[in-house]
């Protein structure tokens, strides 16, 4: 079964995180904290399930490469909305709302990753289709249903935590290509085949340091751009918490 962009497969994948996490809201908007927190543990497991399947199936065939290990943007996702899920951990739900939900649903909407598969009835291309489809799903039932009291510190240990990670990503990037030969693009800051914003891309140029490379332009254009992103998704947060903190899974 082949994946053809903009098909109505496509555009049933693009609604089902909406639709699906309606149902979620409608279904248990009355029902005890109990019974929401046992739901978002079964969707945290899930997330974190997904991404140990592929990367087992994708180690088995082609043994260690950068796909493998869990530093781009989605697969950290699907750990860190299933650890918030699970844990409660007001961090990872902020990092999972404010980081990973646009970058994955971004990711639904072009698929074209998808189109390279012969069939998407494969392990790697079911969870890519799966793995980004519960990253939105878990990150707005983590604030939907869970709806927590965050303050300024998790906000901003949280939004440290993005940092760390990307520096990681700038660092590991071209050590990886340069050692191991691996294609490397975590954070999709490395090259412009693929990169979002290829046009910010374009307005800089790659600087070589022995092994170490980067564009600045590009990376701090990145930076700028889903700061702003995180800094108002993180008050929606607030809003959310705001508005319902009578029906509470406080946490």
């Amino acid at each position: 079964m082949k994946f053809e962009m903009w098909s109505t497969l496509h555009i049933i994948y693009i609604l089902s995180p909406i639709i699906l996490s309606l149902i979620f809201y409608f279904a248990l908007r009355k029902t005890s904290p109990k019974v929401k927190y046992i739901i978002g543990i079964i969707i945290g497991i899930i997330n974190i399930g997904i991404l140990l399947t592929r990367n087992i199936d994708l180690f088995l065939k082609i043994g260690w490469d950068n796909e493998v290990i869990p530093l781009q943007v989605c697969h950290l996702g699907n750990i860190i909305v299933g650890i918030g899920l699970i844990s409660k951990n007001k961090e990872c739900l902020i990092i999972g709302f404010c980081f990973n939900l646009i970058p994955a649903y971004g990711s639904i909407i072009y698929a074209d990753s998808l189109v390279n598969y012969q069939s998407i009835l494969t392990i790697r291309a079911m969870s890519y289709i799966f793995g980004h489809l519960f990253i939105v799903v878990g990150a707005i039932y983590g604030i939907m249903m869970y709806k927590p009291r965050v303050s300024f510190k998790n906000g901003a240990i949280s939004y440290s935590i993005v940092i760390i990670l990307m520096i990681l990503a700038i660092i590991l990037n071209p050590l990886f290509r340069t050692k191991f030969g691996w294609e490397a693009n975590y954070f999709y800051i490395y090259n412009s085949d693929g990169v979002p914003f290829e046009f910010l891309y374009d307005l800089g140029k790659m600087y070589t340091y022995g092994w170490f490379s980067i564009n600045y332009v590009y990376v701090f254009s990145l930076l700028v751009i889903f700061t702003l992103i995180y800094i108002g998704l993180y008050w929606i947060i607030k809003l959310v918490y705001k508005k319902n903190k009578n029906n509470l899974l406080i946490i």
